[in-house]
């Protein structure tokens, strides 16, 4: 395993400063034909600026399709607890977040990063949180597959290959 977290806020910084600047004071943010320019943008700074170092930038697509196996957000080593939000998706397919849940960090854990995430991606955003899929968490055995959102600053980044 690769340490990145350095390259993932670098990458997060960009993405923040490119929309903030560029496209969140737009006539229409929330247009498909925005939104989908933005997306090319977005996949192309994590492909310069977090895979190509590594060697696989051909997996720049994956980026907000699905969790990502091979990059993992963990809570930072030096944690008591952690808080995460769990999300349950409802019959719509929307996201309904629960209140923050303080989680102990007696075992190691382990999410498969998605994205940075904000409250309002149309207007401007610092992108607080990392959205990720737990892939293992000893202390709630029924969670494995589940969305969380875990505040950035508690996290650091992962390269598993």
């Amino acid at each position: 395993m690769q340490e990145i977290t350095d390259s993932m806020l670098i990458f997060k910084e960009a993405v923040r400063h490119s929309w903030n600047t560029y496209f969140a004071h737009g006539l229409s943010p929330m247009s498909p034909d925005v939104q989908e320019a933005f997306g090319e943008i977005e996949r192309g700074l994590f492909r310069g600026i977090v895979l190509t170092p590594l060697g696989v930038a051909d997996r720049a697509d994956e980026y907000r399709s699905k969790p990502l196996p091979w990059l993992l957000a963990q809570p930072q080593g030096d944690l008591s607890e952690c808080p995460l939000q769990f999300g349950e998706v409802d019959a719509n397919g929307n996201t309904r977040w629960g209140s923050p849940v303080q989680l102990p960090m007696t075992k190691p854990i382990a999410f498969e990063f998605f994205d940075f995430f904000d409250w309002d991606p149309y207007g401007v955003i610092d992108l607080p949180y990392v959205r990720a899929r737990v892939r293992d968490l000893p202390s709630k055995a029924d969670v494995p597959g589940s969305i969380v959102l875990i505040e950035q600053r508690n996290c650091e980044f992962l390269f598993t290959g």
